[in-house]
């Protein structure tokens, strides 16, 4: 279990953090909730030396936060749940600056990541294969039918969810 400072469990608005989810070079995730639901959400919050790196790239080529990006992709109210790209939460509401570096508020996605799949030699990854590549085309095209490119294909950035024994599951890109 992951304790949090009380300056830090109110640092995201109306969530409350629960616990860490992954903490990369780049970023951290914490799996979250609003204070008036026991419903998760990921919180992605940069890294100290990552959100100086962000706002220089974001200056100097005028190109859209992350979050911006992920708001453009976002197809909205409970639609996100059909669509193969992890959704952003609230039209910038819950995205911003308190007491420290920016954080995004995200669909929390449960399953697990293709690289996982992969590297313990899952039977699922051979099966279903082609399902997962004609979902992971369509999350690609969401993102170019936007005139955007996504840099960051990799399996780690793949997740597998909701596959039961025998099922395929269903892609959520993240990472955007």
């Amino acid at each position: 279990m992951v304790f949090f400072r009380s300056e830090e469990q109110s640092r995201f608005g109306d969530y409350y953090a629960r616990r860490l989810v992954h903490a990369g070079e780049k970023s951290l995730v914490l799996e979250a909730a609003p204070m008036h639901s026991d419903e998760p959400v990921a919180v992605k919050l940069y890294t100290k030396s990552y959100e100086r790196t962000a706002r220089k790239i974001e200056g100097k080529y005028n190109i859209p936060t992350e979050a911006q990006t992920g708001m453009m992709l976002n197809p909205g109210g409970e639609e996100h749940n059909n669509s193969y790209l992890v959704a952003t939460l609230g039209a910038g509401k819950e995205y911003g600056r308190r007491n420290g570096p920016r954080y995004i508020v995200q669909e929390f996605v449960r399953g697990v990541t293709l690289k996982r799949l992969i590297s313990c030699k899952d039977k699922r990854v051979k099966k279903h294969m082609n399902i997962w590549a004609e979902q992971l085309c369509r999350a690609l095209a969401e993102i170019h039918s936007k005139g955007l490119v996504y840099r960051d294909m990799c399996s780690d950035n793949v997740i597998i969810t909701g596959s039961g024994i025998g099922a395929a599951g269903r892609v959520k890109l993240i990472d955007l």
